[in-house]
């Protein structure tokens, strides 16, 4: 998956485990994706704020240290983001 406003980013990976997918369907509203694989029955992947918001925490290695806060938000009080 990835963003179209911005195709230079890289794409989010969703395991599916068992070979190719076969077919992906969103919810309404977009806050799930289905996901059917030849061997495993369907899954759902939500693609709420919180578990976007974890994905970027594990991918980044945990939160910015205040150092990096300091040197790229240097006008902004230090918070915790992960």
């Amino acid at each position: 998956m990835w963003e179209t406003a911005s195709p230079r980013l890289e794409g989010a990976t969703l395991p599916t485990g068992d070979g190719p997918v076969l077919a992906i369907g969103f919810t309404p509203g977009a806050e799930a994706l289905y996901i059917a694989t030849p061997h495993l029955p369907s899954r759902v992947a939500q693609l709420t704020p919180d578990r976007a918001a974890g994905e970027v925490c594990v991918r980044a290695g945990g939160g910015a240290t205040r150092a990096e806060w300091r040197r790229y938000l240097p006008d902004v009080p230090y918070r915790r983001t992960c």
